[in-house]
């Protein structure tokens, strides 16, 4: 019997071990050998200056964070130095000893020198930012002052003069500056932005007139703050800048304004298509007030013919008007251009 029981044992130790590894291989797929590598960090670090002695407590509180940029620094300061404090002492205040005066003294100087020792680190990283910035100044002004000695041109490319309100636009990888009128640069900058085709608007990113390269961020942003100087604004340019020169959405933003913008152009264009738009939409309601086929044809013909007559220079902004309204969904302003279009139709059927 005892060799029974044994035999029971063995084979219950082996099932066991059985399902056991059935679990980890099968439905886990657990795997013992992990393929982790490890990458340490190799990017810059900030380093305590040798000139500046410090505490081995704030060098490892430098340290902690020395690999984050200049922007993030701060915010990860103050959240360090608060959780540090904080979890460090705070929870003893509720504990029996903290009770006891000697206990509770020492808390309170422990939780002092870590904000001091936060403070130290703080200070470091403050003087450390302020040569950089300072230094990254120097670099700049230098960087200036040699494109500025190579000027690409002299003259303003539309007056063909001196500019009286130069506008400067420095290309820092060709080490060489261009040199606009503000006018000049307000109206290059302008017809990009309201470029459209028909009465579809379709704005593109302004360009550098003389190279044809886009402008960077950095340069339209120069170029807006030179023309704010003089007094040259810009609407179109306004709203581009507070959509921080990004088109995509710039176009999202302003969808509307644009679509307007490009009606009105269509319409003020002398070489433009807006006298087949125009002859569209007389086609489209002079059927529905009886006129022939020869009274269309004579309509066009006449307009061809004296396009500044007294009726035609009326014709023209109603259907401006009449796609305005269209767009805005204004039905005051649809109905009111509507009658005016049918009495100008009327007129003019009995003029023929």
């Amino acid at each position: 019997m005892a060799v029974k029981a044994t035999k029971r044992k063995d084979k219950t130790k082996l099932i066991s071990k059985s399902s056991r590894k059935g679990i980890f291989s099968d439905n886990l797929n657990y795997n013992a050998r992990l393929n982790f590598k490890f990458t340490p960090y190799s990017g810059p670090r900030w380093k305590i200056p040798s000139a500046i002695a410090v505490t081995p407590s704030i060098k490892y509180k430098f340290e902690k964070l020395e690999t984050f940029k200049m922007n993030e620094v701060f915010r990860q300061l103050k959240h360090e130095s608060m959780y540090n404090i904080y979890s460090k002492t705070d929870f003893s205040y509720d504990s029996y000893f903290s009770r006891i005066p000697y206990i509770r003294s020492y808390l309170t100087s422990l939780k002092d020198r870590e904000l001091c020792e936060w403070k130290r680190v703080s200070s470091i990283y403050s003087a450390l930012f302020k040569v950089i910035r300072f230094m990254n100044k120097l670099i700049h002004l230098r960087r200036v002052k040699l494109c500025m000695k190579k000027q690409i041109n002299v003259e303003d490319i539309v007056t063909m003069e001196v500019s009286k309100k130069p506008v400067y636009v420095i290309n820092y990888l060709e080490r060489c500056t261009y040199v606009y009128e503000a006018e000049t640069m307000r109206r290059s900058i302008n017809t990009r932005l309201l470029m459209s085709d028909w009465m579809f608007e379709s704005p593109q990113y302004p360009i550098n007139p003389l190279s044809n390269e886009p402008f960077t961020s950095g340069q339209l942003l120069s170029i807006y703050n030179q023309m704010k100087a003089y007094g040259s604004f810009s609407w179109i340019f306004d709203r581009f800048k507070a959509c921080n020169f990004d088109l995509k959405l710039f176009k999202l933003r302003f969808k509307q304004q644009l679509k307007l913008e490009a009606i009105e152009s269509h319409f003020k264009n002398e070489h433009g298509n807006s006298k087949e738009t125009i002859f569209d939409l007389f086609e489209a309601n002079a059927i529905n007030y009886g006129v022939s086929d020869t009274g269309i044809e004579k309509f066009k013909t006449f307009y061809n013919l004296y396009p500044n007559s007294t009726y035609n220079i009326k014709f023209k902004p109603l259907v401006m008007r009449y796609y305005v309204a269209i767009e805005l969904n204004d039905l005051a302003t649809l109905t009111s251009v509507s009658f005016e279009i049918k009495y100008l139709i009327e007129r003019y059927l009995n003029d023929i």
